[in-house]
């Protein structure tokens, strides 16, 4: 698992060096990136290692929204990549979990161009949940064939999900006074 890790943060370093040179410039900026890369893995396998609840109620949608508002796109993208990644190595059903994080992850960055109005973050986490919910809908279409035998506990995680994707809009404000941040987010 370390090697795994190791080689993930590598990457996703190298990703910086080649791409993103001026962010190793100013040194918040990386900082803000590996607190991310940090937090939410750790998290993650605390939630799975004391089988406190499902792993979909975590916001991981939350990290590209984040790092989109003060960095870039592309950025956010790789950044969300590298860390579900590294999430998905404690978890026992990794494939349906990286499918589901990266194309909700995807949509958030693609919802979300600027966070200037309360109303655009609540847009985007409907449409993350109604992401989860139909990408999560399409996986058991596959692998069950009676409709009957659908898995509903999983909606109220998406949806918890996505009321805890709403706490990205005050966190934003704290990060932006703790990196020295400025960004176009106004209350």
């Amino acid at each position: 698992q370390i090697i795994l890790v190791s080689v993930l943060i590598i990457c996703f370093m190298i990703y910086l060096e080649l791409f993103r040179k001026e962010y190793y410039q100013r040194k918040r900026s990386v900082l803000l990136l590996f607190a991310l890369i940090v937090f939410f893995p750790v998290l993650l396998s605390i939630m799975v290692e004391q089988n406190l609840s499902n792993v979909y109620v975590i916001p991981l949608a939350m990290i590209p929204i984040i790092i989109r508002i003060f960095l870039d796109s592309r950025t956010a993208f790789m950044a969300h990549v590298a860390i579900i990644l590294i999430c998905s190595i404690t978890l026992q059903y990794p494939y349906e979990f990286i499918l589901l994080q990266l194309l909700t992850g995807m949509a958030a960055i693609f919802s979300l161009r600027e966070l200037s109005q309360r109303s655009q973050l609540f847009r985007t986490a409907f449409i993350v949940f109604a992401c989860y919910a139909l990408l999560y809908f399409a996986f058991e279409l596959i692998l069950e064939d009676d409709l009957t035998k659908l898995n509903t506990r999983m909606y109220i995680y998406f949806g918890i999900n996505g009321v805890m994707l709403l706490f990205a809009y005050p966190l934003l404000f704290a990060l932006e006074k703790i990196f020295c941040f400025t960004s176009n987010v106004t209350l």
